[in-house]
């Protein structure tokens, strides 16, 4: 409970040093997020791609219809534009570090819990975080870095014991934060993760074939259950991707985006693995 406590206050005392006034933040991803959110959840569900799949949702409004509503349940019942925005940056903050001490705490032999407190701090706290998650501003990753310890621990718990009820809890944990998908890129970041915490249970410590067998089938139910509860943004996503992508990620832009990169990160830079551009 004192754990919590800290993480607790501290995302707290952060997010109130973040505002000032009446002002909300506003990005290049979303806009002026928690602004209108009526009318943000009805493109979330009704807006169509006209030009490269006539008669389909645009994947990525789609995963945000779950995040979108609970936040018009929030201005219903009174809550400000500033008031959600700031709730959203204090969960996100919250919930990745108390997600990684949860985490850590059912992996290390820690009776005082101080491995587990650093790991939380360290997770909410590390360059990489600050400047891919934070400075980037893309809300879809402040998300995934908030569910992604809690969907790793109930993800371990299920191979390793094979309780449906953990398995449940991962999926409405995804379910809740499934606007993380509107970047692709986070399934792949979210299956290997998962893939390797499976791989680890499998063989360290070796415990036989039957062991490695019953994991395994534990593994395919739950990414088949998975695949099910998501199909609602699988299908139209990937029915319109042929048309879509290369429209979006053309070989050309590609590497023109490598050049521009190239200039920028000369080797002195590199070797020190630093962003002249974040420094």
């Amino acid at each position: 409970m004192v754990n919590l406590l800290i993480f607790f206050l501290i995302s707290a005392f952060i997010v109130v040093t973040w505002f000032r006034g009446e002002f909300i933040y506003g990005g290049a991803e979303v806009g002026l997020f928690g602004y209108n959110l009526e009318r943000r959840l009805e493109i979330s569900k009704y807006v169509w791609w006209g030009a490269a799949a006539p008669g389909q949702l645009i994947p990525q409004f789609i995963t945000g219809v779950p995040i979108y509503f609970c936040f018009y349940i929030f201005k219903l019942i009174g809550l400000s534009s500033q008031n959600i925005q700031q709730l959203f940056f204090f969960s996100t903050i919250f919930l990745m570090g108390y997600g990684v001490y949860l985490l850590a705490s059912s992996i290390f032999d820690d009776s005082s819990k101080k491995y587990s407190v650093i790991s939380g701090f360290f997770y909410m706290f590390n360059v990489y975080t600050l400047v891919m998650v934070w400075h980037r501003f893309l809300y879809s990753t402040m998300v995934l870095a908030a569910a992604l310890p809690f969907l790793i621990l109930f993800w371990r718990k299920w191979v390793k014991d094979g309780k449906f009820f953990d398995l449940t809890i991962f999926l409405l944990i995804n379910f809740l934060s499934v606007y993380m998908y509107g970047n692709l890129a986070s399934v792949i970041a979210v299956w290997t993760a998962l893939t390797l915490i499976s791989l680890a249970e499998m063989f360290f410590p070796w415990q036989g074939k039957f062991n490695v067998w019953k994991l395994s089938g534990r593994f395919l139910a739950g990414f088949i259950l998975w695949l099910l509860t998501n199909m609602w943004w699988i299908a139209p996503t990937f029915s319109i991707a042929p048309g879509l992508l290369p429209e979006q990620h053309s070989s050309e832009d590609n590497l023109g985006t490598l050049v521009s990169i190239s200039r920028q990160t000369i080797m002195p830079y590199l070797l020190q693995l630093a962003n002249p551009f974040y420094l």
